[in-house]
């Protein structure tokens, strides 16, 4: 017993030197963010009141969800905020991971739109060089904070959007889940060259839809979400919204969409008025 006693608290001194030298030490930090692929569920208000379980939540692409930026980072700022320690998630390491507890200072989840698309990340504050071996047992630990710790709890968090309710998870069972380092990300095929700066308009199922102005509007901004163009939706709502006439909504909607027929897009209605 005077042992364990003896091994447990030279355990816990031990932690506790690497604690105090690494937070000396942190002014001299580097920091870098890793990255990891999200998924965003919906459930529409016009689904509340029906027999539906997650499985059947609309999937938001991850262009899509760059439109619900904003709300996604607020409510994991609020999950952030009940951390006791500016050490974050790096205060959880176990016990065998005090070479870790040496390297890393500091980690914090967040949301990060890279090139049009919403990715989860871990943003982190290293106090020292990873090996090859640190950087698998984090990543390690990265997916299992994501999976069963700090995104289990998120996942289960509503948020509260105009369309509905959103549900956010770090972690997804596929074989293509992985959590990349800042290295291995932007060498990703569809991270190497950003997207032009030049944005064409969309094609936009509306000729033929019912012409109520905010069910174009609607129409419009949904694609112009799902084609990576988030803020260009936000921009048009705006426009519209003060725009004072059918006509002159209209003739803004077209600055940003082309119309193109309804019919086979799940649209139908009255002639859309010209």
């Amino acid at each position: 017993m005077k042992d364990n006693q003896h091994n447990s608290n030279s355990t816990e001194s031990d932690k506790a030197a690497v604690y105090s030298r690494v937070a000396n030490e942190k002014q001299d930090s580097s920091t870098t963010t890793w990255y990891f692929p999200l998924v965003v569920k919906m459930l529409a208000d016009d689904m509340r009141n029906m027999d539906y379980d997650m499985d059947d939540y609309d999937t938001i692409s991850p262009r899509e969800a760059v439109y619900y930026k904003d709300a996604i980072l607020e409510q994991i700022e609020k999950e952030n905020s009940w951390f006791d320690t500016p050490r974050m998630l790096a205060e959880y390491f176990s016990d065998d991971d005090i070479h870790l507890n040496d390297r890393v200072y500091c980690m914090t989840p967040m949301v990060e739109e890279v090139n049009g698309k919403l990715w989860g990340a871990m943003s982190m504050r290293l106090t020292g060089n990873l090996t090859p071996e640190d950087t698998r047992k984090l990543k390690e630990y990265i997916t299992g904070q994501n999976s069963d710790g700090y995104g289990e709890g998120l996942e289960q968090r509503e948020i509260r959007v105009p369309d509905g309710e959103l549900y956010v998870s770090f972690w997804h069972s596929g074989k293509d889940y992985a959590v990349y380092t800042q290295e291995e990300f932007v060498a990703l095929p569809e991270n190497i060259q950003a997207e032009s700066p030049l944005q064409r308009k969309p094609n936009c199922p509306i000729i033929g839809a019912d012409g109520n102005i905010f069910n174009i509007m609607g129409i419009a901004a949904r694609t112009l979400k799902e084609n990576g163009m988030a803020e260009a939706a936000k921009e048009m709502r705006s426009r519209v919204t003060e725009s004072g006439s059918y006509d002159n909504a209209l003739a803004i909607i077209m600055e940003y969409v082309t119309p193109v027929s309804a019919e086979g897009h799940g649209q139908s209605g009255m002639e859309m008025r010209m």
